[in-house]
């Protein structure tokens, strides 16, 4: 492990993991709520119908409400900035070992 080539290679394998492990966990969508509603009329143990409505709620109330990343489309941008500032920060970190 005294190879420099090594040690870099295996530096940013680490990273790009950590990346992709971040990106798909925070990969929902941040500039709305949306909920779908599904209503399903069943006859004599048979589906007739089924409605599919899907109901977003594109603009919120900004006021004193605590920081809450699920519901709230501006905290979770600011939770999404906070792990990329982290991220360059472990980043800074590791190429300063080398």
């Amino acid at each position: 492990m005294n190879n420099p080539l090594i040690k870099y290679l295996m530096s940013m394998t680490l990273i790009l993991i950590t990346v992709l492990i971040m990106t798909t966990a925070y990969s929902d969508d941040i500039y709305g709520d949306c909920k779908t509603v599904i209503t399903t009329e069943i006859e004599h143990g048979m589906e007739v119908s089924r409605k599919e409505t899907r109901v977003c709620n594109e603009t919120e109330i900004i006021g004193n409400a605590p920081f809450d990343p699920d519901n709230n489309g501006a905290d979770r941008m600011l939770a999404g900035m906070a792990e990329t500032i982290m991220l360059i920060a472990f980043i800074a970190i590791l190429e300063g070992i080398n």
